[in-house]
């Protein structure tokens, strides 16, 4: 491993965590059609943590920050109002402006995780150039993709005893095994 340049290190230190979370969100919304809870909670809590630090480094004077920057992380701390307005209004624009939202905020918490990584060590992305964050972004896009194809057709990869063992909510078209026992035999082989 000694061999592996710093740049090389940096890229798959950041990658890494970044497509754990594309591919959940990803199979999420192939699967359910929407992200999960769980998800939208992790990524709420992630970026309401980035947004109190950086206003406490603001208001101590430790490090410059700048007003769009918190504008933009503030974005995806809304989502418990929007979520809360979706729910009681339905109207066909309304959740139009509710999946921009969902985009807009998708591109914030991307830009909260490159401003998190930043507070932890102001030059880790020192060493990448454009090229290098060009293949970050292709990567994880393509991660969210193939994630989301995957849980579109989840009934060629996944019987619904998959889903019932990791506690997950069962999708209406997932695969009946011909097997009543399948999910069964697959706990105690886990197990």
């Amino acid at each position: 491993m000694k061999y592996i340049d710093r740049r090389t290190k940096i890229i798959l230190s950041v990658l890494f965590p970044i497509l754990f979370i594309a591919w959940n969100v990803g199979f999420d919304l192939g699967v359910f059609g929407t992200v999960l809870y769980r998800n939208l909670m992790n990524a709420w809590m992630f970026a309401v943590a980035t947004f109190f630090a950086l206003l406490y480094f603001k208001v101590t004077g430790r490090t410059t920050v700048r007003f769009a920057t918190l504008v933009i992380i503030f974005i995806p701390m809304l989502w418990p109002v929007i979520d809360a307005l979706d729910q009681h209004l339905d109207n066909a624009y309304f959740n139009a402006l509710v999946g921009i939202y969902y985009f807009v905020m998708a591109c914030c918490l991307g830009f909260t995780l490159y401003i998190f990584l930043k507070l932890i060590k102001y030059d880790i992305f020192q060493p990448l150039n454009k090229r290098n964050l060009a293949f970050i972004v292709f990567v994880v896009a393509l991660t969210t993709f193939v994630s989301y194809e995957v849980g579109l057709h989840h009934y060629l990869f996944f019987a619904c005893g998959h889903f019932r063992i990791s506690g997950e909510f069962i999708p209406p078209n997932c695969y009946r095994h011909p097997n009543p026992h399948f999910h069964t035999f697959y706990r105690k082989s886990w197990g």
